[in-house]
């Protein structure tokens, strides 16, 4: 019997202190984006799938080499590079991505990106970023 009433006294404090624990001083971690918000685009040998991808403000796309070759995504028209964003030569697994927002590419409208080794073999896509 006197099991029980060191139990249920064991009980009853520890669901006191969580009830008056604070947790305020735990780390939020940022979420990574949802699926909703992310958008992939996959890069094979001399050309992306999707070429051409609508997103919207908030928004992150990234960039996956499944190609044998190394491959850049870099912003620009025709091929030359306007500074918006370019990633190192990727090699097949790795990823590069980019967020459309205030902080990072404030940009809408359509922003022509190429790959740097490739885009005389019009390896070129469409990055159209609505509001």
């Amino acid at each position: 019997m006197r099991i029980n009433i060191i139990s249920a006294g064991t009980v009853f404090l520890l669901a006191s202190l969580l009830a008056c624990s604070d947790d305020s001083s735990s780390p939020t971690a940022t979420p990574p984006p949802s699926s909703e918000h992310r958008k992939v685009v996959q890069i094979r040998d001399n050309f992306f799938s999707p070429k051409d991808l609508v997103v919207s403000v908030g928004d992150t796309v990234e960039w996956v080499n499944l190609g044998s070759a190394e491959h850049t995504s870099t912003s620009g028209p025709g091929c030359t590079a306007d500074g918006k964003w370019t990633s190192a030569l990727l090699s097949n697994g790795q990823k590069f991505s980019v967020i459309f927002d205030a902080d990072h590419v404030n940009v809408t409208g359509n922003i022509p990106y190429f790959c740097i080794p490739h885009c005389a073999l019009n390896m070129k896509g469409t990055i159209t970023v609505n509001p």
